[in-house]
């Protein structure tokens, strides 16, 4: 427990919207200890409602938004994918099943964007975001790679951890409702062009994953009504450099905030993606300090290290062809997630975060940035 208060009301979130989230208790606090939030709550989970099939042929289709019923405090967004092909002998894509998604973006009720990403980088959140038990949706009961019948998992995530619930927003307004927006991309991108499928079904299923708003009180003694540093806010972004052969010095656009894990993506021309193009050493520059110059396969120890893969890339429980996690999120256990957070860097927005190096090849440096906004003091020790 990082902080005790009397039970909030008309809390604002850091996108500015207004949430009302409890009465003030109406007499006087119990003599003794507050009780936690995570132990005066419980976890809650429900369905959105929302149940959409679409058919896909060659072009992007935008189903309806998928609004998230108002109660207690909003931890995560689980999704479940499930693909249907006609005809052809399809094969997946290299990308895919998860390419199948495009814009995947949840926005607070004033519209303020939380999560924005296509398919394949809200995977690589999950499976190094360092969220659950087991972070890797290869490896999650439920899901079926089969190219014909396809089924997935996928979670577009707000709360940290759920020891503390920081991160978790106040969702109690039903004039005012969370949203989720997402488009599904054309057979041609998450379906190899050898013989590929003629139409697909893509039915998307959604749920919405929780905390129960406490009581004021529980057998006299008082509760916490909210997590603490109610409203810190994680955000989930892709930004896009391109690179040339040779030396690069790249400025990351997205600072100004705690920065809690950086995912990074090489892809060549064509889109694919390559370990080849990752320098040989990679510099990392914080306005006039270089955090680090780490060698590319010291880069990959580090992260089998610390996510627990390994094994032939791109197959369940390994790690990913092209994909690089430079985190500040492993302070708890050695592993990424359930951190104190006091490893998260602090930047500013005139900031230079520089990322430098001799790449192998022309092409493109997706960086998925996971980055926080504080409301209070959220560090341990």
């Amino acid at each position: 427990m990082l902080a005790t208060s009397a039970a909030p009301s008309g809390k604002t979130t850091n996108g500015g919207t207004g949430q009302t989230t409890a009465s003030p208790a109406t007499v006087a606090a119990p003599v003794g200890a507050v009780v936690p939030f995570q132990r005066a709550s419980y976890l809650h989970r429900e369905s959105t409602g929302y149940d959409v099939t679409s058919t896909v042929t060659s072009s992007q289709v935008t189903p309806a938004n998928i609004p998230i019923p108002a109660y207690g405090f909003l931890r995560s967004i689980l999704l479940k994918v499930s693909i249907t092909t006609t005809g052809g002998t399809p094969s997946l894509a290299v990308d895919g099943p998860w390419n199948i998604l495009s814009g995947v973006t949840l926005k607070e009720p004033n519209g303020n964007p939380i999560v924005q990403l296509d398919g394949y980088p809200l995977y690589l959140v999950n499976k190094y975001g360092g969220f659950r038990g087991s972070n890797d949706p290869k490896l999650w009961q439920g899901y079926v790679p089969t190219a014909t019948a396809v089924v997935f998992f996928l979670r577009v995530p707000l709360e940290l951890n759920v020891r503390d619930a920081i991160g978790s927003l106040p969702n109690q307004n039903s004039a005012a409702q969370f949203a989720i927006s997402y488009q599904l991309n054309p057979i041609a991108t998450a379906y190899s062009a050898t013989t590929p499928p003629t139409s697909l079904s893509v039915r998307v299923q959604a749920w919405a994953e929780e905390w129960d708003q406490p009581q004021a009180t529980t057998l006299g003694q008082a509760n916490e009504t909210a997590p603490d540093a109610l409203n810190t806010t994680m955000f989930h972004t892709m930004q896009i450099y391109p690179v040339v052969s040779g030396n690069n010095q790249i400025q990351l656009s997205r600072v100004g905030n705690y920065m809690r894990n950086l995912i990074l993506v090489t892809r060549d021309v064509s889109g694919v993606r390559q370990s080849t193009i990752i320098p040989p050493l990679l510099q990392i520059n914080l306005d006039s300090n270089t955090l680090d110059i780490i060698d590319s396969s010291v880069f990959i120890l580090q992260m089998s290290e610390r996510t627990g893969y390994f094994g032939t890339l791109d197959t369940a429980g390994a790690l990913d062809t092209g994909v690089y996690v430079y985190d500040f999120a492993h302070d708890f256990t050695g592993r990424i997630g359930f951190e104190t957070r006091n490893q998260w860097l602090y930047t500013v927005s005139s900031t230079r975060f520089q990322l430098q190096g001799v790449f192998g090849a022309a092409g493109q440096l997706q960086v998925i940035t996971n980055d926080v906004v504080l409301s209070d003091n959220v560090f341990v020790g």
